[in-house]
């Protein structure tokens, strides 16, 4: 009795919190950004005259990769998995080991543990 209160509060909690996130994406992105934008600014205005002896595109090129490269996935995932509940299930499964049972989509669904809430 106790672990189904706790456990109903946790999946509420878990809900608001996906939900927060999911409506907030944007401004989660561009604070990133913003945020590791201006580090890196700092940090390459600060970079020694003698390690920019190369030029400044070496200096620069991690920074850039840092900042981008969690954005571009970011917007990429969001694009390839826009229909990520309409995917087809995959042909092999990789939890063969123990006593796992293949369960079908609409049956999943319908799980209360199902989801980005839940464990499956």
């Amino acid at each position: 009795m106790i672990f189904e209160r706790v456990s109903q509060a946790l999946h509420a909690r878990s809900a608001t919190l996906l939900l927060s996130l999911e409506n907030r994406l944007d401004r989660i992105m561009q604070g990133w950004l913003l945020v590791a934008g201006l580090a890196s600014a700092a940090r390459i205005a600060t970079t020694p005259p003698w390690a920019a002896a190369d030029g400044l595109i070496p200096v620069v090129t991690p920074y850039l990769l840092l900042i981008l490269a969690p954005f571009a996935s970011f917007v990429l995932a969001l694009r390839w998995f826009r229909e990520g509940h309409a995917q087809p299930q995959p042909a092999t499964r990789l939890a063969i080991v123990g006593r796992w049972r293949s369960v079908p989509a609409a049956e999943a669904r319908r799980n209360p543990l199902y989801g980005t809430t839940g464990i499956m």
